[in-house]
């Protein structure tokens, strides 16, 4: 293994940067890129992160919206 990272050190990243809320301190690029990598190990250890306070946070940063199909769509201003 090249990075060699336990799962105990995953867990308590997400409890700092998600449960904890310093994401939403972060700017919008930083936020963005930093829940992709969230989700990313979330998905690897089978964990579902509920953002309570901004789910709809992909379409405040990116514009777009997933539909029924989960395909993006364009949000219109």
């Amino acid at each position: 293994m090249k990075n060699k990272v336990t799962k105990k050190d995953c867990m308590e990243a997400i409890k700092y940067l998600f449960e904890m809320g310093y994401v939403e301190e972060m700017t919008t690029d930083k936020k963005y890129y930093t829940k992709i990598l969230l989700k990313k190990v979330a998905n690897d250890y089978n964990i579902e992160l509920i953002d309570e306070d901004h789910e709809d946070w992909q379409e405040e940063i990116t514009g777009y919206t997933k539909n029924e199909d989960g395909v993006l769509i364009k949000n219109e201003k």
